[in-house]
């Protein structure tokens, strides 16, 4: 009689063996997850959600997601105008970075953040109404509870290729941005940054005007030390005089505005804030004629050097006014009336209100260096007279040192002339 044969043993695999299975098999999972079934869920879930949310469709082009290098990177994001269906913002991609630290340091720490080709179309349907008014919660927010803030370091902060477009429909006029770069290195409010500087650097061409601005900034140090340099060119002066809160009695047709300046503020939580500024502005070609499109002054060059001015306090202070062969042209019309009076009309507020002699803050303190007019010429006519008159002044040469409007001090100054 054959015996039963015995059943093989299992031999139970390896501590180790199995320790790397379930290593592999996790891996496998956190892959599969990470790099397919994730960016697949944001992609089919996130653009239901926020056009829920904003009332606007909105699209996703494509999401990766790198589970091991912690990255993110968003594809061709749309958010649509709800009237015009067109792109009210839209940005070509969007990478962040995180790094693991985040976990450790007990805070988010994100080691790159890049958005390329972002763009903003803005329409101003009337005073108030724009085509995002919407998304703008009425009424004032209820007061978060007090909490301590979450700790946070953002670095290297890139935006690049952006654009903004902005269709004022009231003042029938339209604004551009294009080219706009905006770096920021680092930002963040754990306490052993507190005291270091944010420098950011921005610059873009407005309106065909390039714009620059570097900066440096403590914005979470108790003084908020922020100082900007800025440097504009060829910025074209009649584009925005329709924002001029006044109805003006004449027109700009040319001029250009360079700026080069810095801007210093402080606001210490136990001290008054102080504002600063500095730096050379010049206006070029400035041309203004009446209601009739009769000339009233001609500038072709005026630069004004601004010395350190403290702007709270009221202490402006020029090192230099200098203006090269200005035009002004005076005109008294049958009535008597002079056409600078009607200019100057367009700044008159009609009676001051309240006390004329009470004055709020510090005494304004205004001091010129040097003044220096170079060729100037006036023109006159008067047509109240039976047969008008004309007459003129050419070649107008002034100079004035050490002018204060407030201080008694001896004020500096020579005139020529030659009479036409």
């Amino acid at each position: 009689m054959n015996k039963m044969q015995e059943p093989e043993k299992i031999i139970p695999k390896p501590l180790f063996v199995r320790i790397a299975q379930w290593i592999v098999l996790f891996f496998a999972v956190y892959s599969f997850t990470g790099f397919l079934i994730a960016p697949l869920a944001v992609k089919l879930i996130v653009p239901k959600k926020l056009s829920e949310q904003l009332n606007r469709d909105v699209e996703i082009g494509d999401i990766d997601l790198n589970p091991y290098a912690l990255s993110l990177t968003i594809m061709n994001f749309v958010i649509k105008d709800r009237k015009t269906k067109e792109p009210l913002f839209s940005l070509h991609e969007l990478y962040a970075n995180v790094q693991i630290a985040s976990a450790l340091k007990g805070g988010i720490i994100v080691k790159e953040i890049r958005i390329d080709k972002p763009s903003i179309t803005i329409h101003r349907y009337d005073e108030t109404l724009y085509n995002f008014s919407d998304l703008i919660p009425e009424g004032e927010a209820a007061p978060a509870p007090e909490s301590e803030p979450v700790k946070f370091s953002i670095n290297n902060i890139q935006i690049q290729n952006g654009s903004v477009d902005f269709f004022d429909s009231p003042k029938n006029t339209a604004h551009t941005v294009r080219d706009i770069t905006l770096n920021i290195p680092m930002m963040s409010n754990f306490s052993y940054f507190i005291d270091s500087y944010v420098q950011p650097f921005f610059k873009a061409v407005i309106n065909d005007a390039p714009v620059l601005v570097k900066g440096k900034t403590k914005p979470f140090h108790d003084s908020l030390e922020t100082t900007v340099d800025f440097d504009l060119k060829g910025l074209d002066i009649p584009h925005y005089l329709e924002y001029v809160p006044v109805k003006l009695n004449f027109s700009v047709p040319s001029g250009t505005l360079d700026a080069k300046s810095s801007i210093a503020f402080t606001q210490y939580t136990d001290g008054p804030p102080s504002l600063f500024i500095s730096g050379d502005i010049a206006l070029n070609n400035i041309r203004a004629v009446d209601e009739m499109d009769n000339p009233i002054v001609n500038v072709p060059s005026l630069n004004v050097s601004i010395a350190p001015s403290d702007v709270f306090m009221k202490k402006i202070h020029l090192s230099k006014i200098a203006m090269q062969s200005p035009e002004l042209y005076a005109v008294r019309n049958m009535s008597g009336t002079l056409n600078l009076e009607t200019v100057l009309s367009s700044f008159s507020d009609g009676e001051p209100s309240g006390d004329p002699g009470t004055v709020n803050g510090p005494e304004m303190l205004l001091s010129i260096d040097d003044v220096h007019v170079a060729a100037g010429t006036i023109y006159f006519l008067d047509e109240s007279f039976e047969k008008p008159l004309e007459a003129g002044i050419s070649n107008i040469e002034f100079r004035g040192k050490n002018i204060s409007f407030s201080r008694n001090q001896p004020v500096i100054c020579c005139t020529g002339f030659c009479p036409e």
